[in-house]
């Protein structure tokens, strides 16, 4: 008889234990769905209470690594607890009880305001997102076809800033799903993971981490080189990963598994949003 291979992957993660593991999500595509309206994005209530009670089992070695901004993550997808983030693709992180820290310089979000109508202006359907820290979001979910025309002017973007800024750092592209992000290149998922393991609450944990996308690879190489376990959600998946998922139900049922098996180990609660 076939064991599901998101039963086993479950029992893998639950093996680690409630003090052995150190838990990485990415949002976007792992643990929400695509929505084509960005903002209209959020997890079931449900899987905001397996959150909340990994959170707690884990002894808050949880954090969410997305592109989204800290207000989006706090008031809107889990609203009743401050999680530990890290923000813009790595921009800032935030740790438990401490305020959120810049760990990448910002690029110049006005520059490429200036800069991208020239560029993007044949886009009919595109929608520009301004993000923090300067970085734009070209959103093409209104029509995935056009995603090789939005990745040239992007590039073409990217470029022109690059030639033109006076000072900070040069920008980069994301590719996510339906989306290119232009943002610093000193923002990196990798680098957020690797502050979060050295800091006292994630370190002397084998890391977890979710995620769906090329943005996710570097957040995979650092879990792969702590003996961790990276786990690639839907056909797209980053290469890397050790493992792969569907959708983010499958993720949703992989955590809530995992949480039961520390509610039969610790008899802890399932957490619920207040």
């Amino acid at each position: 008889m076939l064991i599901d291979p998101r039963t086993l992957l479950a029992k893998k993660m639950a093996a680690l234990g409630s003090h052995g593991m150190a838990l990485f999500l990415d949002y976007d595509g792992s643990t929400a769905n695509i929505n084509p309206v960005p903002q209209a994005v959020r997890v079931p209530p449900e899987f905001q209470s397996t959150v909340y009670t990994l959170h707690e089992q884990l002894g808050g070695a949880l954090a969410f690594v997305t592109g989204r901004d800290l207000l989006y993550m706090d008031t809107l997808a889990f609203p009743h607890r401050k999680l530990p983030l890290s923000v813009g693709h790595g921009s800032h992180i935030r740790y438990a009880n401490e305020p959120a820290k810049e760990i990448a310089r910002p690029i110049d979000g006005t520059l490429i305001d200036s800069i991208s109508p020239a560029h993007t202006s044949h886009l009919l359907t595109l929608e520009v997102e301004t993000k923090p820290f300067g970085a734009r979001a070209l959103h093409f979910r209104q029509e995935p076809a056009s995603g090789p025309y939005v990745l040239e002017a992007a590039k073409a973007i990217v470029r022109e800033y690059n030639e033109r800024k006076k000072e900070g750092p040069d920008a980069m592209i994301h590719a996510g799903k339906h989306v290119y992000e232009i943002a610093s290149i000193e923002a990196s998922k990798g680098h957020a993971i690797g502050l979060f393991l050295a800091h006292p609450t994630f370190a002397s944990r084998t890391p977890v981490y979710f995620g769906d996308q090329p943005a996710d690879e570097s957040a995979m190489e650092v879990v792969n080189a702590h003996n961790g376990i990276a786990v690639g959600v839907g056909v797209d998946a980053p290469s890397i990963a050790q493992f792969r998922i569907a959708r983010p139900a499958d993720c949703h049922m992989i955590l809530g598994a995992v949480a039961k098996a520390f509610v039969l180990r610790l008899g802890y609660q399932q957490a619920k949003p207040t």
